[in-house]
């Protein structure tokens, strides 16, 4: 049946560096791993810049129409790139991996409703959870 569908996931997220927020970052997404400076064509159009508490959020777009079906097998991990300029000057890009795929498949792709990620500028991946 015909319904809207999220071709990219809302995104929440929080930034820390030695346990602490990082505020004023400006963080931009991609979904090619490949992407080290989150400017190619999957990336998200937008950027966003992370607030005192260092929560950042990206809206998602949704499209109309898309035929679902389940897939066989377990479920599969998802992955992307995350790419940070803090407002003292320094770039960080991380891969992001996300627990959390999902049986059911669709044509076009339907990616998931949100993903949430935390990313400690010291740790070379950041984690996230999809649903």
């Amino acid at each position: 049946m015909p319904s809207f569908y999220h071709t990219r996931p809302d995104i929440d997220g929080v930034i820390m560096q030695n346990g602490a927020p990082v505020g004023g970052a400006k963080v931009a997404y991609s979904t090619s791993l490949a992407d080290t400076h989150c400017a190619s064509n999957d990336a998200y159009p937008e950027t966003s810049v992370s607030s005192a508490d260092g929560t950042f959020h990206f809206q998602g777009t949704k499209s109309f129409f898309h035929i679902v079906y389940l897939m066989p097998g377990p479920a599969e991990f998802g992955t992307g790139r995350i790419c940070f300029d803090t407002p003292d000057g320094q770039r960080f890009s991380k891969r992001v991996f996300i627990d959390g795929g999902k049986p059911i498949g669709s044509i076009p792709n339907a990616s998931w409703d949100q993903m949430r990620v935390s990313c400690e500028l010291g740790n070379d991946i950041c984690n996230g959870t999809a649903r």
